[in-house]
């Protein structure tokens, strides 16, 4: 069990090295599933405990999994915009698939398989980028 975590200054050792990971990390997929119209409240509270500092010009592919393709614009209109905020740069091809499009937990899907190698592609043209110093404060 993690316990209470409610600040910044406030981590479990187990937390602390998952929040280093994600500072160290090149790349990102950040990725939820569709709970009631939205990600979830676990990588919400995640992100409430992250300094909004330390993922400026990260590189991040967005993924969502949902029931329906109501869903999908969970992945534009919310995690695109929870990375902005992060100042995290997002591959243009974001992947959203539904339950129906796997087996046995297995992707099963040729158009997400597709989409998946897209967006990698966008990932790794961004990460060959350099990052304006602008963006560093």
């Amino acid at each position: 069990m993690l316990g209470s975590t409610i600040s910044y200054n406030n981590f479990p050792e187990s937390l602390t090295q998952i929040y280093n990971k994600v500072q160290e990390a090149d790349l990102l997929v950040i990725a939820s599933p569709v709970y009631k119209a939205s990600y979830t409240g676990l990588l919400k509270h995640f992100f409430d405990l992250l300094d909004p500092k330390v993922l400026v010009g990260k590189v991040a592919i967005l993924a969502a999994t949902g029931g329906s393709d109501q869903h999908a614009l969970v992945v534009d209109y919310q995690l695109r915009t929870l990375a902005s905020f992060f100042n995290v740069y997002t591959t243009p091809t974001a992947i959203y698939a539904k339950d129906t499009e796997f087996t046995d937990y297995k992707l099963t899907s040729e158009s997400i398989s597709k989409r998946v190698e897209v967006a990698v592609e966008q990932a790794l043209f961004l990460l060959k980028q350099e990052s304006p110093q602008s963006l560093v404060a």
